[in-house]
């Protein structure tokens, strides 16, 4: 399509990449994870779609980011958050006091956000449980990692507020930039994805960043709404995809298509598991990642499964059995 973009590093702790005249993508650091991605529009609005992470280490490289492309935080007109997971949001609450923009979000992320430290308690409540499925080696392995304090989220006292709560087909108007809300849940219930028709770029937050998008029963994550949003994406005229981690997508049905595929492989892969005897989460999960040593990844490769679990056993091709174990319904 003819775009050229410029990546440039600044300093160890900056890195840019210049999408067009108006929109830079800011990589933010996630230690032992992928880049956040976070984007600037330099319009009449100046805009920054997602925040990162609350700590000092991805505030900063926000903030340094920011002056070498000429600004500050307090410059800051419009902040659109793609969803509620605190490495999208918590840059923001981190800098609430500095911000005096308008925030925006999907209309039911609204009151999370507001008080998200209540939601942030709720959200590792449940991580504990998922963890508490965990055979006891990923448990122990994962305490005494230095990713369990990342997993956790750092303590936040407070929440950030909502000025627009956004539903599909809403108009952002940002001056020249018009972005166009779509909703799109799966990988949570309150993704939006943000289409720019006039250079037919989108932004999807977590809602696709690569065919293994992560699903974590514990973060809100749903395949059928996936699936669905995967459909509904997909009949839109797109040059150019740029998600909230990773690669930006040239071709991004192929990426969709992609998505799909790996869904169907991952439940065959259940379904085949389960066919030889009934199965625990844990034995499922060892199965599926057998080799995988890093106890963070294990964590939520065990959410992945449940995931999968939870729409199979809602479609009634698996139920669990008087073992608490999980098999294959007959079809006879």
């Amino acid at each position: 399509m003819g775009m050229e973009m410029k990546d440039f590093r600044v300093r160890k702790d900056v890195r840019i990449r210049k999408i067009d005249e108006r929109i830079s993508c800011i990589f933010l650091t996630k230690p032992n994870q992928q880049w956040s991605n976070t984007y600037l529009i330099e319009d009449e609005n100046l805009t920054l779609i997602d925040t990162g992470r609350p700590e000092a280490f991805s505030v900063n490289a926000l903030k340094k980011s920011l002056v070498h492309l000429g600004y500050c935080v307090e410059d800051i007109k419009t902040i659109i958050f793609t969803h509620a997971h605190i490495d999208h949001v918590g840059g923001g609450i981190a800098l609430a006091d500095l911000l005096t923009s308008k925030n925006i979000a999907y209309y039911e992320a609204r009151e999370k956000l507001q008080d998200f430290s209540r939601f942030n308690k709720e959200w590792i409540k449940e991580f504990m449980s998922l963890l508490s499925k965990c055979s006891s080696g990923v448990q122990q392995g994962l305490r005494e990692s230095p990713t369990y304090e990342l997993l956790k989220f750092p303590e936040l006292k407070s929440g950030i507020t909502i000025h627009r709560g956004v539903r599909e087909g809403d108009v952002i108007d940002i001056g020249k930039t018009k972005l166009v809300v779509y909703h799109t849940p799966g990988h949570s219930s309150w993704d939006i994805s943000l289409y720019e028709p006039e250079k037919r770029f989108l932004f999807t937050g977590d809602f696709i960043t690569s065919p293994e998008t992560v699903f974590v029963s514990t973060m809100g994550s749903n395949l059928d709404n996936y699936l669905d949003s995967l459909d509904k994406v997909s009949k839109i005229s797109i040059d150019c995809m740029f998600p909230g981690h990773g690669k930006f997508s040239k071709n991004p049905y192929r990426l969709f298509e992609k998505a799909r595929e790996h869904i169907k492989r991952c439940e065959d892969l259940i379904l085949e598991e389960l066919r030889i005897c009934p199965m625990t989460l844990h034995s499922i999960t060892s199965a599926l990642f057998n080799g995988c040593n890093d106890p963070g990844i294990q964590l939520f490769n065990y959410g992945r499964v449940d995931t999968f679990l939870i729409k199979l056993k809602r479609e009634g091709r698996i139920s669990i059995d008087d073992d608490g174990k999980f098999c294959t319904v007959s079809t006879s």
